[in-house]
């Protein structure tokens, strides 16, 4: 008990990573309200709690605030769009802006795009989870 507020000290029940409502629901029981703002994680599943503060563990005055922070999912970056490119160039630029990269080669008719890349997958201008893998396929006459 604190004397010099007159408010009881209770033990923060630690919700990192649970889903938002059983985690809402966990806080709500133990005496404490609730606020909540999404951000991107890359280690926790969408729709859990990826950060809470104060954290799991510490004591506060029950009643008080605890604001948790869930998960909108991996963060994400726009993929160049690598069609037209040099294979080289392309993988370059694809591994700079954070992707993994696997290049298959296609048979094709014109020895002008000799290396190449054809087609790329997932598209340029869509977005990716941050170190996925982009596919291009690179013309091989």
């Amino acid at each position: 008990l604190d004397v010099s507020k007159g408010t009881k000290q209770v033990q923060v029940p630690n919700v990192v990573g649970m889903p938002e409502a059983d985690a809402r629901a966990t806080l709500d029981q133990a005496g404490f309200e609730v606020t909540s703002t999404s951000a991107p994680s890359d280690t926790t599943p969408e729709g859990n709690v990826s950060d809470q503060n104060p954290d799991g563990g510490t004591q506060a005055a029950k009643g008080s605030t605890v604001s948790i922070t869930v998960s909108s999912g991996p963060s994400t970056t726009t993929v160049p769009d690598e069609v037209g490119q040099d294979k080289q160039v392309a993988m370059d630029d694809l591994k700079a802006n954070g992707f993994k990269v696997h290049a298959t080669n296609v048979a094709c008719a014109d020895p002008n795009q000799d290396n190449i890349v054809q087609d790329q997958d997932p598209t340029g201008g869509s977005d990716a989870p941050n170190g996925s893998t982009v596919d291009i396929f690179v013309c091989k006459f």
